[in-house]
C-alpha cells in the first residue's frame, strides 16, 4: 500500500481501517507525511475530521508544523473547522502557534473568522501573537468586523487592548468594515472602545449602505453624526444614487433627514439633473418642492432641462417649463433642450418645445440654429449634423465638392435613402447660400457623387441660386 492509498483512506473517513495501519506503520514503513496534490498531510486531515487518530499519527512521527500548499498547518485547519479537540492535541503536541498560511494568517486568525472562541482563549492562554497582522495589513479586529454575531469575540480582543483605529491595507479601520458589512451591534461596541468615526467622513460607508437599502445601519450612521451629504471620490452624495438606482423609499428618508438636493458631484451634476434624466418623475417633484435649483447647470452647461430633452423624458420637459425652466439656455456647446431633443430625435419633444416658444433661431457654437428645415422636417435630426458637414466642406474647400460623399456617415446612421440625402443636401446648401452675400453664393457649386447607391450625376444648382449665377451641369463637372 502507498502513502496517497493511506490519504484516500482518511479522506474517505474509513478510521477503522486508517487505526489499524496507523498500529502498523512502521512495520510496513509508510511515510506518514506524505502529501496530496493540495499538500495536505495525514495530519491535516484528521485536525479537521477526526481528532481520535490524532495523537497516533503524532507517536507515529507526523509533523504538526508541516504546511500544506497554502500555508496551512494542521492548526489552521482545526482553529478555522472548530475541531477544539484536535486544536487541544496539536497545541499539546508542541504546534508553533504563529506560523502564518499564504495569507499571512496565524491560526488564531482562523479561530477569529470562524467565531470560534473557546480555541481562541487557548490559544490567547497559550501565548499566542495577537498583535499580528495579515497581508492586507488587517489585524484581528478588523477580521471579527466582518462577521454577524462576533461581539463577543470583539470584546475579548479589545480587552487584549488591540488597536481600534489601526487601518488596513485599503485605510479601512474596523469600524468602518463593521458598518460595510451591516454588523451594527459590532459597530456600537467599536465606538463605545475609543473607535474614531472620523475614518466613516473620508469614505462611502454611507453611500454602501443607502445602495442596500440597509435602513438600520444608515439611522445608526446619521445618529452618530456621519454627514448625511458625504460625498464619494466622484463627488457624489447618498442622494446621487439613490436617484441613479431608483431608490425612492431610501431617497425620501434622506430628504427628510436634511439631506441637501443641490450639492453637486464632480462633472457638476446635481441630483436634479439626474432625476431629469432618468425619467425619475416622483424624485423630480420632491426636489423642486425641497427647493431644488430648476436652472442649476453641470460643469458642461446642462440644465435639467437640456437632460430631459436629451433622453426625450416628454413629461418631464413639460413639468420643469411648468414649473418655470429656461426654455433657451444654452449649454458650453451652445446648445439649448431643443438643439438636444432634435440631435436625439425624439419628436414629440421638439415639437412641445416649439409649440411652447422655443427659439429656433439661436444658434450654436457652430453657428447652427436649432430648427427643422422646411420640406425635410421629417428627417430634422439629421439637419444638424448635416449642415456641420456641409460648411465642413466649404470652408476647407471654398466649394462643395462631392458633398454627398461627405454626408455619406449621416446617410448610413440616421437611416436616410439617396433620395432623401439628396433632398437633405438640398435644403442645407441653400440656406447656407441664402446666409452668404451675393458673391460667395456664386462661387458655390457642388455635385452628386458618381456612386451607383446615391444615384447618376446630377445638379440640383438650379434649386439653389437666382437665374443669375446658374450654370449649366456640363460646366459644374468640369470643376
Amino acid at each position: 500500500m502507498s502513502e496517497n492509498e493511506l490519504l484516500d483512506i482518511a479522506e474517505h473517513e474509513k478510521w477503522n481501517i486508517l487505526d489499524i495501519l496507523l498500529n502498523s506503520i512502521k512495520l510496513f514503513g509508510y511515510n506518514v507525511n506524505a502529501c496530496n496534490e493540495k499538500g495536505n498531510t495525514l495530519i491535516h486531515i484528521l485536525a479537521e475530521k477526526n481528532y481520535n487518530l490524532l495523537n497516533k499519527a503524532i507517536k507515529n512521527g507526523a509533523d504538526v508544523n508541516i504546511c500544506n500548499k497554502r500555508g496551512k498547518t494542521a492548526l489552521h485547519v482545526a482553529a478555522e473547522n472548530n475541531n477544539n479537540e484536535a486544536v487541544f492535541v496539536i497545541i499539546k503536541a508542541g504546534a508553533d502557534l504563529n506560523i502564518q498560511d499564504c495569507l499571512g494568517e496565524s491560526p488564531v486568525f482562523k479561530a477569529v473568522r470562524g467565531g470560534n472562541t473557546i480555541a481562541l482563549k487557548y490559544l490567547i492562554k497559550k501565548d499566542a501573537i495577537t498583535s499580528i497582522r495579515n497581508k492586507e495589513k488587517s489585524n484581528l479586529l478588523h477580521v471579527a468586523a466582518e462577521s454577524h454575531d462576533q461581539c463577543e469575540i470583539v470584546q475579548l480582543l479589545l480587552d487584549l487592548k488591540i488597536n481600534v483605529n489601526t487601518v488596513n491595507r485599503l485605510n479601512h479601520t474596523p469600524l468602518f468594515i463593521a458598518f460595510l458589512k451591516g454588523n451594527i451591534q459590532i459597530a456600537k461596541l467599536l465606538i463605545k472602545n475609543g473607535a474614531n468615526i472620523d475614518c466613516l467622513h473620508k469614505y462611502t460607508v454611507l453611500h454602501n449602505a443607502v445602495l442596500k437599502q440597509q435602513t438600520a445601519v444608515i439611522k445608526e450612521l446619521l445618529r452618530i453624526g456621519v454627514s448625511v451629504d458625504s460625498q464619494n471620490k466622484n463627488g457624489e452624495t447618498p442622494l446621487h444614487l439613490v436617484i441613479d438606482n431608483d431608490l425612492f423609499e431610501v431617497f425620501k428618508f434622506l430628504v427628510n433627514n436634511g439631506s441637501c438636493v443641490n450639492v453637486k458631484d464632480t462633472d457638476g451634476y446635481a441630483p436634479l439633473h439626474l432625476a431629469s434624466a432618468n425619467k425619475n418623475f416622483e424624485f423630480v417633484k420632491v426636489l423642486l418642492l425641497k427647493g431644488a435649483l430648476i436652472n442649476t447647470q453641470t460643469l458642461n452647461g446642462d440644465s435639467p432641462l437640456h437632460r430631459a430633452a436629451s433622453h426625450g423624458n416628454q413629461s418631464l420637459v413639460e413639468y420643469l417649463i411648468k414649473n418655470s425652466a429656461n426654455i433657451n439656455l444654452q449649454n458650453n456647446d451652445g446648445y439649448t433642450p431643443l438643439h438636444l431633443a432634435i440631435l436625439n430625435r425624439h419628436i414629440a419633444t421638439v415639437n412641445y418645445l416649439i409649440a411652447r416658444s422655443a427659439n429656433t433661431n439661436i444658434v450654436d457654437n457652430f453657428n447652427r440654429p436649432a430648427k427643422p428645415i422646411n420640406s425635410y422636417y421629417q428627417q430634422y435630426w439629421c439637419y444638424i449634423p448635416l449642415r456641420s458637414v456641409v460648411t465642413d466642406v466649404r470652408l476647407e474647400a471654398g466649394r462643395i465638392c462631392g458633398v454627398f460623399t461627405a454626408a455619406r456617415p449621416v446617410m448610413s446612421h440616421r437611416g436616410l435613402t439617396a433620395d432623401e440625402l439628396q433632398k437633405a443636401v438640398a435644403d442645407v446648401v441653400k440656406e447656407l447660400t441664402e446666409e452668404r452675400d451675393s458673391d460667395l453664393k456664386k462661387q458655390i457649386n457642388f455635385e452628386c457623387d458618381s456612386d451607383s447607391e446615391i444615384g447618376t450625376k446630377e445638379t440640383i444648382t438650379q434649386d439653389l441660386y437666382s437665374s443669375e449665377s446658374k450654370q449649366s451641369a456640363d460646366e459644374i463637372d468640369k470643376v
